[in-house]
């Protein structure tokens, strides 16, 4: 004999995988929401727009580096107490 619990517990399993929406579903579903005014992503607009952020990033890169050694030179450095002797 089957206890009543495990009977429910199956009702519950079946409802949930009715109600669950497929990964595809969802995708088009949000695909659709976003409009039609969109940027169409091709090779070379791809490659313009990664150049542009590896550019971007280099830049950053060399600004932190020169606000890190100009805060050093000034003796802000994070980390350095002077004591004296």
């Amino acid at each position: 004999m089957i206890h009543i619990s495990h009977v429910f517990n199956f009702q519950d399993k079946i409802k949930e995988k009715k109600e669950e929406i497929s990964l595809e579903d969802l995708i088009e579903t949000e695909r659709n929401a976003l409009g039609s005014n969109l940027t169409r992503v091709t090779l070379a607009s791809f490659i313009t727009w990664k150049k542009r952020k590896i550019s971007e990033k280099k830049q950053s890169m060399i600004k932190d580096d020169e606000k890190k050694r100009a805060d050093f030179k000034a003796g802000r450095q994070v980390g350095v107490s002077i004591q004296p002797l």
